[in-house]
């Protein structure tokens, strides 16, 4: 039975999802919360994925089916937001599986935690990717057990797993939804407007979501293009602190993963001076521009450092801190 006013709205965009869509969908019918409306977006699929959608619509009418020309994962999820009736939206992707007690769980905690605007879950790894992509994936989730420590866990390079979030509806829409221009790493650059806004972000401990990881998977397919979106949503996020004057800045790492974070950089920032290169194993030059050792730049002038070592980053990192360098407002993990 549809409920007018439901409490919650699951949105689900779907596109070429028929090997794990029933599974998915199955998965939030049987959830032991039932107030919810079920809002799946067929995007254009050339598979059977449409016709399976169609046939649970006609058994559960909690689920409104919108199904038209591919357009992309940003704008089916704006579309679902659009179309939210209820007062918390809930994401949910076509081949992972919630638990069935996710959705009472997650509605529970922030009916009484007005001081949470975004909740998401643990999540349980399943699979047929190798064991060092899991790994990364279980390191990735760590973070956001304390909500006042969400701007530190995204430059730490933490997140939350997407299809796991719950999300006020009202916060959702006052952010305008996801922005089109990050569509390798839209959760991401959700999260970060999000707490610039002042708004809360925060994991429960329970797992409430099976994330499936898979070669056809999006976040797999998707991974180098996600790494450079995310650099340039952290770009964006410290651009302010530099709108007034001339951003100096040094790169640490002189290889192709610096090399790609300057080309970022100087498409973010049009006023702005490459100071050089620091490494601790390289000297000389590097494309133009002196190779400083760490201890050298101790007696630069510079306003930044970033980071963009994927062997080197804990490293420089320590470094950094060690000699009295902010997190964030002076230096950032770029995580190439």
């Amino acid at each position: 039975m549809k409920t007018l006013n439901p409490k919650i709205s699951v949105i689900m965009p779907v596109y070429n999802g028929e090997k794990f869509l029933k599974q998915s969908i199955e998965s939030i019918l049987k959830q032991s919360y039932k107030d919810f409306e079920f809002i799946v977006i067929d995007d254009g699929s050339t598979d059977e994925s449409l016709s399976i959608i169609q046939y649970y619509m006609n058994v559960d009418k909690r689920i409104t089916l919108i199904s038209r020309e591919n357009r992309g994962l940003v704008y089916s999820l704006n579309e679902g937001i659009s179309l939210a009736k209820a007062e918390y939206i809930a994401r949910m992707d076509s081949d992972d599986i919630s638990l069935a007690n996710r959705l009472e769980k997650q509605v529970k905690f922030l009916d009484k935690n007005g001081d949470v605007d975004i909740l998401a879950g643990n999540v349980d790894l399943f699979g047929t990717i190798d064991e060092e992509y899991m790994r990364t994936y279980k390191e990735m989730f760590k973070g956001f057990s304390d909500k006042d420590r969400n701007e530190t866990d995204l430059f730490d390079g933490y997140t939350i797993c997407h299809p796991s979030v719950m999300i006020r509806t009202k916060v959702l829409k006052s952010l305008n939804g996801y922005n089109s221009e990050y569509k390798y790493s839209e959760d991401i650059e959700l999260w970060f407007r999000a707490i610039k806004k002042g708004f809360k972000i925060l994991k429960l401990d329970d797992i409430l979501l099976k994330y499936r990881l898979h070669d056809n998977s999006k976040s797999y397919i998707e991974r180098s293009f996600a790494a450079q979106d995310t650099f340039k949503v952290r770009v964006e996020y410290i651009k302010e602190f530099f709108e007034s004057r001339r951003l100096n800045y040094l790169i640490w790492g002189a290889g192709d993963g610096g090399k790609n974070v300057n080309n970022i950089l100087k498409s973010k920032f049009s006023n702005s001076n490459f100071v050089g290169w620091v490494d601790k194993f390289k000297k000389g030059n590097f494309l133009g521009k002196k190779v400083y050792s760490p201890k050298e730049i101790l007696e630069l002038d510079f306003d930044y450092i970033f980071i963009a070592t994927s062997p080197g980053k804990y490293y420089a990192k320590e470094y950094l801190q060690q000699n009295k360098f902010i997190n964030i407002k002076e230096f950032m993990i770029c995580y190439w």
